[in-house]
């Protein structure tokens, strides 16, 4: 509690203005109950996070109940048109409200910023209202076809002729005309309206609890007596009556041409009616609403929920099973709730005969089908620019700012597009700073980068990691295409770099470089290098590049949708996972309905505990691992961990009935010191008719003219017969020869699979 007696409590949506969808108004209602039988309670303060007190109702969000009615005792929420929607308001808006006026002690308002029609709805039921100076009050939505909010309480509030005013332009009152006109209480400077709320309601506080409840109640039953009731049952009758001709009318509750003129409402404040001409510039440029990315969060509650580096080593890395199972169930089952008012899933699951109350903790995730990202490119098609995995389209996508776009795949068509909002964006920085801290990155390291910060989401959530969350300095280099390998070693050496950020293939490339032009890789201040190493379940690359850059190499692994999952720590013993930002489990690769074996390899599956834009829910990745049980490393941590990638079921071709991975060829490639490790699997039919088959051939660049290509091709065909267990062909080229096919030195992950079927 901030004070003795007091409790407040915070609506949680900053990021969408604190607009109501139903899950927050109940979760209002749970906590507002709670305080209401808490003894130690007295007094309650209802507060806002973010800018904005609250923007109203999310109309993005489905008008559906989330759990069973608290404030009436009707039914009929299911059927169709007008019944169903009138049975859903006089449950989760009125309903509500009133339960909320007859809360049995004191209440408070703690309001800043907008309050725009349904947000009066949870300013209005409480006793007293406190308003910073920036305060204003709106209610526009008569340009919807309706009358007013729910609760309406407006003359009551405002008298009738203000009240009409209000309702008849949708223009904002501002907090000291509030004041004047008996609706608010206290207005105060925006900068100090926590310290007065809570010393008004420690005054409350501490005079008897039995006579605040007499005089609450005989003062809303004074109000009562004036016909308030009766006035709020008359305006909702016709609130609804709006409501079923707008339906009539137009297909919807709303009247669709009142859009701009609520969403300008909405944006608009008070104009500047003192000061200076600059002064009134000003406030004509401030009229556009920018929602500013650090208002944006709560940060200190972000760091309490994904503690960075190096909080995460004193709290959630030492979570015992039963504590990180118990945080894995909470964040899941909000997880849930958000991603049943996504289309997408909304539609899959109702198909697959699951409702909202089928998931209510981990173990009861088996039940929800796998998407794939093929599913996520059907979405996209169907529902452009973003698909209807993501809470909002084109037109909609204000409420949910700031934002930020980042795609995946695209060698064919566009690429995927995946918003982040900011929790998305600062988790998966998070994630990256404790890979990091684990390696033993510090605070001024300077860490080299040589992936380009464009559409791809990787090397961004380093970079922000880095220097959001670990103060280490990133230097973005990109790419060979953005800073030739050369340039790449003149800068670490000119800036000291420390540490590096890379797919592992480059790094071997850099070495050739170094080699190449006399530039010695050991003359560098490295200490750690950060490698996304694919398939090396021999070591063979890992130990290769320790030994050229003079420094351990540790491996992670992340995806697009997720960030980076799982990382290793200084005693390279698998790759730790970040349990409390994803859950995993793996599924069998030709029959993803089972699991895989525990402990064997299998398509790794992930469930994002942090995303709401877009919700991530048993994602199969298509990238085959093995999960390793959760103990307690020799670095302090205590989690689950994940092996090597054996390599991608995406990709896995069968050869004569066999499987194979074609990363599966890296450790025999490499193993080869004739080869300067660098192959393509090339598909191709062999055959006609009912005859033809599937044929790999493995493209090999050996590491000099002067290997004896005839001498080379059979031992290589040996070798990879043995890791694939099927025969295939191998072709020796030139060195660099490939780097066309595969990307190597380019943007993005290495390519190793050319389907030439059918061509």
């Amino acid at each position: 509690m901030p004070a003795d007696g007091v409790t407040r409590i915070h609506l949680a949506r900053p990021e969408k203005r604190n607009a109501q969808d139903p899950a927050l108004l109940y979760q209002l209602d749970a906590a507002l109950a709670a305080a209401a039988a808490d003894p130690e309670v007295r007094v309650i303060v209802l507060a806002a996070d973010g800018p904005d007190f609250s923007s109203g109702h999310d109309l993005a969000a489905p008008f559906r109940l989330p759990g069973p009615p608290t404030a009436t005792m009707g039914g009929g929420f299911d059927a169709p048109g007008v019944e169903g929607h009138l049975a859903f308001e006089c449950e989760a808006f009125l309903g509500l409200c009133r339960r909320w006026r007859e809360l049995p002690k004191p209440t408070i308002a703690q309001v800043q910023g907008r309050v725009i029609a349904g947000g009066l709805m949870l300013v209005w039921p409480m006793d007293l209202v406190v308003a910073a100076r920036d305060a204003t009050f709106a209610d526009p939505v008569a340009a919807f076809g309706v009358n007013g909010a729910e609760y309406f309480v407006h003359a009551f509030e405002l008298g009738a002729r203000r009240a009409k005013e209000l309702l008849f332009t949708g223009e904002p009152i501002g907090a000291d005309e509030a004041r004047a006109m008996g609706m608010v209480n206290r207005v105060v400077e925006p900068g100090r309206l926590e310290e007065e709320t809570l010393e008004l309601a420690r005054r409350i506080a501490r005079r008897s609890p039995f006579g605040l409840r007499l005089a609450k109640t005989s003062v809303n039953r004074s109000s009562d007596a004036q016909g308030m009731q009766q006035a709020i049952d008359v305006a909702f009758a016709l609130h609804n009556l709006g409501h079923a001709n707008n339906l009539a009318r137009f297909g919807s509750i709303v009247d669709p041409s009142g859009t701009e003129h609520v969403r300008d409402a909405g944006r608009s404040r008070l104009p500047a009616v003192h000061g200076n001409e600059h002064q009134r510039a000003q406030e004509v440029l401030v009229s556009v609403e920018v929602p500013y990315y650090w208002k944006a969060l709560d940060w200190d509650a972000f760091m309490a929920d994904y503690p960075p580096p190096p909080l995460f080593e004193q709290t959630v890395g030492l979570y015992g099973d039963e504590q990180i199972r118990e945080l894995q169930d909470e964040r899941l089952r909000a997880r849930m709730r958000d991603a049943w008012q996504v289309p997408f899933y909304r539609k899959r699951w109702a198909a697959a005969g699951l409702d909202e109350g089928s998931v209510r903790s981990i173990e009861d995730l088996r039940h929800v089908p796998l998407f794939t990202s093929d599913d996520l490119k059907v979405a996209i098609d169907e529902s452009p620019p973003f698909g209807d995995h993501h809470p909002f389209d084109r037109e909609t996508m204000l409420n949910h700012l700031p934002l930020k776009l980042q795609t995946s795949g695209g060698t064919t068509g566009l690429p995927r597009p995946t918003m982040f909002d900011i929790t998305a964006w600062e988790v998966q920085a998070v994630q990256a700073a404790r890979a990091f801290w684990a390696m033993g990155a510090r605070p001024g390291d300077v860490i080299q980068i040589p992936v380009t910060t464009s559409l791809s989401n990787g090397p961004w959530s380093v970079t922000t990691g880095l220097q959001h969350w670990l103060g280490a300095v990133p230097v973005t280099t990109g790419s060979g295409l953005v800073t030739p390998s050369e340039r790449q070693l003149e800068l670490a050496s000119a800036y000291g770099t420390n540490g590096w950020h890379a797919f592992g293939e480059y790094l071997g490339r850099l070495a050739e470089v170094a080699d190449a032009v006399g530039f010695d890789l050991h003359s560098l201040p490295t200490r750690y290098i950060q490698a996304m190493l694919g398939n090396d379940s021999t070591g063979e690359l890992r130990r290769a590049l320790e030994k050229a850059w003079g420094a351990p190499v540790y491996d992670i692994y992340g995806t697009h949708e997720i960030g980076m999952i799982a990382f290793e720590c200084r005693e390279q013993n698998g790759r730790h996972v970040s349990e409390d930002t994803v859950y995993l489990e793996t599924v069998d690769v030709d029959d993803p309905s089972r699991p895989a074996d525990p402990g064997g390899p299998g398509d790794l599956v992930a469930t994002s505990l942090h995303r709401n834009v877009p919700p991530i829910i048993r994602f199969n990745t298509k990238d085959a691992l093995a999960i390793l049980p959760r103990d307690r490393c020799a670095c302090g941590l205590v989690t689950t961990r994940l092996s090597g990638l054996t390599g991608r079921s995406d990709e896995m071709v069968k050869l004569r009935g066999q499987n194979v991975f074609p990363m599966a060829c890296q450790d025999p490639v490499r193993a080869d010191p004739r080869t300067n490790g660098q192959f393509l699997c090339v598909l191709h039919s062999a055959g006609t008719g009912l005859a033809s088959r599937t044929e790999m051939t493995i493209r090999v660049e050996r590491g000099s003219s002067e290997v004896d290509a005839g001498a080379l091709r059979p031992d290589l065909e040996a070798a990879l017969k043995n890791a694939l267990g099927v025969r295939v062909d191998v072709e020796v080229v030139e060195a660099g020869e490939l780097s066309p096919y595969t990307g190597l030195g380019g943007e993005g992950k290495i390519r190793r699979l050319l389907d030439l079927r059918g061509k």
